[in-house]
């Protein structure tokens, strides 16, 4: 009888201590208390991304992009001749894409609306899905310096590497919207507040268009030059679009 004492004591100790254990797995991956304070932690993932945004357009400016001196008043017009220089349009286009995305969709998700109530929660309370957010914008300042990258002069460069890994970049941010979805529909079964909305849609959308009108260009025949020109007023279209769908969405949900 005691020794059956012991073990049922024993159980019921390491059943207390796997409770206590899940139920603080839980509190990290969700917080059911005070809602977290997001504010600050926001601030610095969008300034992780702007740094790499920076270094992109610095490095490309000082390595890839070599301009031409010119005399006389229309002289400049020349270097509209470099496609390096309309790739470098195009880049700048899709980064802005994202970042502006992002920082609209981090805002909004994270750091709680300014109104009169008392009850001030972010729409997502997961440091999971703030964390996975941060590692996405990292890996899209890493495949924007691989874009930059090869734009480099000479063999190794050249628009259609630039296109293909601007294609990378573009997959990336579609994987990022159909995953951040799909885990936050699982969130939202235990977390109603974790469901998604509707403009998943429409940012996977704008990257599946933009996608295929990259590889268009891709196998268009035309000149490396006429293909980066193209290519930077399409990701301008695309960078309004984007900034025009995820305000008018923030307005809807406000």
């Amino acid at each position: 009888m005691a020794r059956q004492a012991r073990t049922r004591a024993r159980r019921t100790l390491w059943r207390r201590v796997f409770d206590g254990f899940g139920a603080y797995l839980r509190r990290l991956v969700h917080e059911e208390g005070e809602p977290p304070d997001f504010e600050q932690t926001v601030k610095v993932v969008l300034a992780t991304f702007a740094v790499f945004t920076g270094f992109v357009f610095s490095t490309y400016i000082k390595d890839e992009l070599t301009l031409a001196d010119f005399t006389g008043w229309l002289g400049w017009t020349i270097w509209f001749d470099e496609w390096r220089l309309w790739a470098f349009f195009a880049l700048m286009a899709l980064m802005l894409r994202y970042i502006i995305g992002s920082a609209i969709h981090l805002s909004f998700m994270y750091i709680p609306p300014k109104d009169d109530g008392d009850d001030e929660r972010p729409r997502s309370q997961s440091v999971f899905f703030l964390f996975k957010d941060l590692v996405f914008l990292v890996m899209f300042g890493l495949i924007a310096m691989s874009v930059a990258a090869a734009a480099i002069k000479g063999n190794k460069g050249s628009i259609d590497v630039f296109m293909q890994r601007s294609m990378l970049f573009v997959g990336a941010g579609f994987f990022w919207s159909v995953s951040d979805a799909a885990l936050r529909f699982l969130w939202g079964r235990k977390w109603p507040n974790e469901k998604p909305g509707f403009f998943w849609i429409v940012w996977g959308s704008l990257d599946l268009l933009q996608l295929a009108a990259t590889y268009a260009l891709l196998k268009c025949t035309a000149t490396d030059l006429h293909r980066a020109a193209a290519l930077a007023v399409v990701y301008t279209v695309f960078l309004f679009l984007d900034v025009k769908a995820a305000i008018r969405a923030v307005q809807v949900h406000e």
